[in-house]
């Protein structure tokens, strides 16, 4: 076994991902499960974004690419993403976790489905805007 590494080169990998937007987001997953997930966030001059999750997957021979395994709508350009650590995340679900307007906490199911679970706010003016968060860490 140890002759077999020695001898066999190690192969230099590049994948892409082509979102159908301006990417302005990433985030590696942290799971020992799911070492190859990214979330991709949009940037749109718009309300209305996106998030993509994806997945890179390989064949027999090895190459591999990378799939939209889900995707969800996002308030306004995220300008942070984020994969809770493995030791915080108690369930078989992930739980991601972007910055913008507002920080929101989602849920990515093994079932390749998203929802959010919670919304953060400093605000305690209502129908003003809070201030961009831009930093956090779980």
């Amino acid at each position: 076994m140890e002759e077999e590494r020695e001898t066999s080169p190690k192969r230099k990998e590049i994948y892409t991902y082509n979102a159908p937007w301006t990417t302005y987001t990433l985030g590696w997953s942290r799971s020992p499960e799911r070492k190859c997930q990214l979330a991709v966030g949009s940037y749109l001059e718009e309300y209305s974004n996106q998030f993509h999750i994806i997945e890179l997957k390989k064949d027999d021979q090895g190459n591999g690419t990378f799939e939209k395994l889900c995707q969800f709508e996002h308030p306004y350009p995220a300008t942070k993403v984020m994969w809770a650590p493995p030791k915080h995340n108690l369930t078989s679900s992930d739980l991601l976790a972007t910055t913008g307007d507002y920080l929101r906490l989602w849920n990515v199911s093994d079932k390749n489905t998203t929802e959010m679970k919670g919304v953060l706010n400093n605000n305690k003016h209502a129908g003003k805007h809070s201030n961009i968060y831009t930093f956090f860490s779980f």
